[in-house]
């Protein structure tokens, strides 16, 4: 009699839970979404999208939303279409019980805009793909131009971070160049302030935004020796004899840095 009572309840308790189930189904079948929240990442301070254009995006998808049953909203393909937009690095949508639905957008972030041999603009991101340019925000990053061929059209799909086409052996084209120098600039707060544009070419030049003077960099190896041999130089040299006392800085020469005197 002992263990038949206990499985009594088991029975239901679980009887009760089926049912349960089945009411919260069958009410989530009946809520329909009343309203849509989008939050957009603007922690770098980047403007590439609003929420109006989420919400396009979705309605030029065949999607509503609103008032539309949540059990009939395809989230996934929702969120696979909002990750095509060039200016997003990752979206994730979401439903709630009361027929909120959620959308939270990471926008890309920029670290250099390129100009290339053709004039033709973008930018590449801080993952090392390209990104176009937009008609409502620029981004405050170094401008990069010079002897840089490669378009938006035929690169916009390749990773510029990969550490096989990074490695000296590997390099094909400029943009691995321009990559690794904008990743270093951004990553230091001095050095992305006081750094307005680079000219790719047979050696790189750097143009400051404070002082007369041209950087010569040579190439992009050995980034961290060489910024800081400038560094010390704008500490011990430049702060005494002024800023614009030379012409031309140049660092590509091992352990030692070479000036030309301004005229």
């Amino acid at each position: 009699m002992k263990k038949i009572l206990p499985a009594a309840l088991w029975i239901l308790f679980l009887s009760g839970l089926f049912v349960s189930l089945a009411f919260s189904e069958r009410e989530h079948k009946l809520v329909k979404c009343r309203n849509i929240e989008v939050v957009i990442n603007n922690d770098d301070e980047n403007y590439f999208v609003e929420r109006e254009d989420i919400i396009q995006m979705i309605k030029d998808n065949g999607d509503s939303l609103i008032n539309q049953p949540l059990w009939s909203i395809n989230i996934p393909k929702i969120e696979a279409v909002l990750n095509t937009h060039p200016s997003i690095d990752s979206a994730e949508v979401f439903e709630h019980v009361n027929g909120d639905i959620s959308i939270y957008i990471n926008q890309r972030k920029p670290i250099a805009r390129i100009i290339t041999k053709t004039n033709e603009s973008y930018y590449i991101d801080s993952e090392g793909f390209l990104m176009p340019l937009s008609p409502r925000f620029t981004a405050h990053v170094p401008v990069f131009d010079g002897d840089i061929r490669e378009t938006y059209g035929a690169n916009y799909e390749t990773d510029f971070s990969n550490d096989v086409i990074n490695d000296s052996l590997f390099k094909t084209t400029s943009l691995d160049d321009v990559f690794s120098l904008a990743k270093y600039i951004v990553a230091d707060e001095f050095w992305n302030a006081q750094i307005v544009g680079v000219t790719v070419g047979e050696e790189i030049v750097i143009t400051p935004r404070v002082g007369n003077h041209k950087i010569i960099l040579g190439d992009s190896e050995n980034l961290e020796e060489k910024f800081k041999k400038l560094y010390v130089f704008y500490q011990e040299g430049l702060t005494k004899k002024g800023w614009n006392t030379y012409s031309i800085i140049n660092l590509k020469y091992r352990n030692q840095v070479v000036c030309s005197k301004a005229n």
